[in-house]
């Protein structure tokens, strides 16, 4: 898959292509949880991010033990 990613560093970019696969099923990936210093992170395919209308934030909230994210509004 030849996406650019939001979150990068020389110290995981190798880590960052390969956290995303996938499945065959059109819309549907296995995102990896990366483990940094720490902290985690999930990363997003630009295309999906641009489908959603993301702009420089998201809403997240938990809902039946789903995380969920919507676009805000692009400033």
């Amino acid at each position: 898959m030849d996406e650019e990613y939001l979150l990068s560093s020389p110290a995981n970019e190798g880590q960052l292509h390969h956290a995303i696969k996938e499945t065959g099923e059109s819309g549907h990936f296995i995102i990896d949880v990366i483990d940094q210093d720490g902290e985690k992170f999930v990363v997003l395919p630009d295309s999906v991010l641009e489908q959603c209308g993301v702009g420089d934030s998201l809403e997240l909230w938990i809902e039946k033990g789903c995380i969920k994210l919507k676009a805000l509004d692009k400033q």
